[in-house]
């Protein structure tokens, strides 16, 4: 991950410099900002991606003795089976 993001702060300059020596609204110029959009994205899915697996790893295990007594002091019965 954090290669990627590593890649796209190195990059992102680069593709800038490149995008300005073509004339504006050019073809070349429209490509080079494609791709540095492309390349955002990518980051910015890959980081999401992560997140969300790291909390249905988060979510698949059991309550701690904290989390079980926060719920519980929010009025939530943690004893009652799902949907009763």
């Amino acid at each position: 991950m954090k290669k990627l993001t590593q890649d796209f702060e190195s990059l992102s300059p680069i593709l800038k410099k490149v995008a300005k020596s073509f004339p504006t609204g050019s073809r070349e110029e429209k490509a080079i900002k494609t791709a540095a959009n492309a390349l955002w994205f990518l980051q910015s899915h890959n980081k999401l991606k992560v997140l969300f697996s790291s909390h249905l790893i988060k979510a698949g295990k059991a309550l701690s003795k904290s989390e079980l007594k926060h719920l519980h002091d929010m009025g939530i019965d943690t004893d009652k089976p799902r949907g009763q």
